[in-house]
């Protein structure tokens, strides 16, 4: 049995007795014009009144079928009502509700469009047209009239989501985002429109308005940590390393022991230099990524930039197993292998690598130069430096390394054009210098070789082999007087 909403139709029934007393009045005005006149104007006006009588009568029906759930009786009931009232809106508002409720789009458009050209201004009948429209599925007409409804009433948040939402569908970003602007104007508080109007200017690249968007959503809620790992995001895709770190500290604050935020500040105090503390930060999650390919890599890249090179091979042994396509790891255990001397590791690294990259002109340096300080393979050499110089061949890198394979190979001429080319480009490097040189030193230019030799020493005081060369050099010179 359906349960009726009696409270209800008892207050509808009140107000239909306070309506009919209403008319009760009106029909009996004092006679002040004639009986004529009044006889006329009497029965002009009992037309219009027992015309609203009944309007409401059948309204009223229409409500209690509404209640009751049977909307198909309901849509007959406010169509009676509006031929007997033509103007009540109230009619017309209900009678395109039901129509839209059982399916008959059309007709609910009808309704609203003739309650609209009466008061085009109506923002509530506008937006509920525009809610037919949706269910029509012609959006382009929703978004024309909800375009209308907010513009009569610009505070209505209901009609600018719907809008967002259409918008979206679309993919009309710049639209949506004017939407968010204007709701976060009126409404700052809003931290759900500050989170989507962000985003969508991370889509549009518009990176500093989605930074000052979360910045200021921040004033409501400063420790929203949706808020906050937007922020640090958009930071780290600005490329704005250093704010993005700080940003993930302050999460790390409120979340202390998540992992992923200490994975974060790890990774970013390794891209800003700050060694240490990326140290420090992908210790603690250590056992816990034992088989996370970037953390080990990360562990053993710290430790490499900390001169414990030896200490960071295992990290780098690990992350190479983790991805065997990992060449970072791979090059940098090739050189690290050198330096230690262990020559036939390093070279199988190098030889991985260039499975990997068989054109990658750093690791063909490299390698290269490794083979040539030990005077090995110096064909091999000269073939992979060679195809580095036809790509690069203004490179002062690889000019001093093919200047130096053929130093090996006993063209000291030669050696000595690239090596100089080398020099003019970038005369920091005391490699480059020291090689200039023992160039010189072959061709027999006792004083250039020893002038680059003291140059070389200069920028590198350290190394005992430089000095060891000076004193010689300057020995033979003074036998030699």
């Amino acid at each position: 049995m359906i349960q009726r909403p009696y409270a209800f139709i008892a207050i509808i029934l009140l107000f239909q007795a306070v309506f009919s007393c209403a008319v009760q009045r009106e029909l009996n005005l004092p006679n002040k014009t004639g009986a004529r006149s009044i006889a006329v104007r009497s029965a002009g006006q009992g037309d219009s009144v027992r015309y609203q009588r009944r309007a409401l009568h059948y309204f009223i029906d229409g409500v209690i079928s509404e209640m009751t759930g049977d909307a198909l009786e309901a849509a007959i009931y406010y169509e009676a009502a509006r031929r007997f009232d033509t103007t009540s809106e109230t009619i017309h508002a209900s009678l395109a509700a039901t129509y839209a409720d059982i399916g008959e789009l059309d007709k609910s458009e009808t309704a609203l469009r003739s309650l609209i050209t009466r008061n085009p201004r109506n923002a509530d009948m506008l937006e509920t047209l525009g809610d037919v429209y949706l269910q029509k599925r012609e959006y382009i007409r929703a978004i024309e009239v909800w375009e209308s409804a907010s513009v009569i009433d610009p505070g209505r948040l209901v009609t600018r989501y719907k809008l967002i939402a259409l918008y979206e569908l679309q993919g009309k970003w710049e639209e949506m985002a004017r939407h968010y602007e204007i709701i976060l104007k009126e409404h700052q508080d809003q931290i759900m429109a500050s989170v989507k109007l962000g985003a969508l200017y991370l889509k549009l690249k518009d990176y500093s308005r989605a930074i000052d968007v979360y910045r200021k959503a921040l004033q409501y809620d400063p420790n929203n940590l949706y808020i906050l790992e937007a922020l640090a995001s958009s930071y780290l895709i600005k490329q704005d390393y250093a704010q993005s770190l700080k940003v993930f500290e302050e999460i790390l604050s409120l979340k202390p022991d998540d992992r992923l935020v200490h994975h974060r500040i790890a990774s970013l105090a390794l891209q800003l230099g700050d060694y240490e503390k990326s140290l420090r930060h992908y210790r603690i999650i250590e056992n816990e990524s034992r088989n996370q390919h970037d953390v080990q890599r990360g562990i053993g890249f710290a430790l490499y930039q900390l001169k414990r090179a030896s200490e960071s091979v295992p990290f780098f042994e690990k992350a190479a197993q983790l991805n065997e396509r990992d060449v970072l790891s791979l090059t940098l255990l090739a050189a690290i292998l050198q330096d230690k001397k262990e020559f036939e590791r390093s070279d199988m690294y190098f030889e991985k690598a260039l499975r990997i990259e068989p054109e990658n002109d750093m690791i063909l340096n490299n390698y290269s130069y490794s083979l040539a300080e030990r005077g090995v393979q110096l064909e091999k050499a000269l073939k992979m430096i060679k195809r580095v110089m036809t790509r690069s061949p203004d490179n002062s890198h690889y000019l001093d390394t093919y200047g130096w394979v053929l130093y090996r190979l006993g063209q000291y001429e030669q050696a000595l054009y690239y090596i100089r080319k080398s020099y003019e480009i970038d005369s920091t490097s005391w490699e480059v210098t020291l090689h200039m040189g023992e160039a010189h030193e072959k061709l027999n230019n006792p004083g250039k070789a020893l002038y680059y030799y003291e140059r070389a020493h200069a920028q590198n005081g350290s190394n005992e082999a430089i000095k060891q060369k000076i004193e010689t050099l300057r020995k033979d010179r003074r036998n030699d007087e």
